[in-house]
């Protein structure tokens, strides 16, 4: 069940707003779709990957539009929303997915961290940064 900490009862709205362009960039993810990250990115964002490599803008799009990144199914397990101020929140799940990397299949599982800064009333994606689970 999605879970939001807030800095005030004003910012409670921002939760909601942050979910929508999640799961809009998870949809696009499964779809291959490259036309929505340029509704979702930042023009400098920094989106790293479960293999530590990171792209920029342009590089993201190019690698989904070359099907570098061929994702199935994301499964979001848990949710968090964090509200910094007025036009900054970080979004926190756990994620599930298969994929094709390169051509190579691999089952992905990360706990992930979106930083997402509101410009011009759009929320946008200026950072992701996924860290690998393991069973402990």
């Amino acid at each position: 069940m999605p879970t939001a900490s807030f800095e005030s009862a004003a910012d409670s709205d921002i939760e909601p707003q942050i979910r929508d362009p999640e799961l809009r960039r998870h949809r696009a993810m499964e779809q291959a779709d490259v036309s929505a990250p340029g509704s979702l990115l930042a023009d400098d964002p920094s989106y790293t990957h479960s293999d530590a490599s990171t792209d920029g803008r342009q590089s993201y799009i190019a690698r989904v539009a070359d099907g570098a990144y061929n994702y199935g199914a994301i499964a979001l397990d848990t949710y968090e929303v964090r509200a910094l101020c007025s036009d900054t929140a970080l979004a926190f799940g756990d994620l599930k997915m298969t994929a094709q990397v390169r051509g190579a299949h691999t089952n992905i599982h990360n706990r992930g961290a979106a930083v997402w800064v509101r410009r011009d009333g759009n929320w946008l994606l200026t950072a992701y940064q996924p860290t690998p689970a393991r069973s402990l």
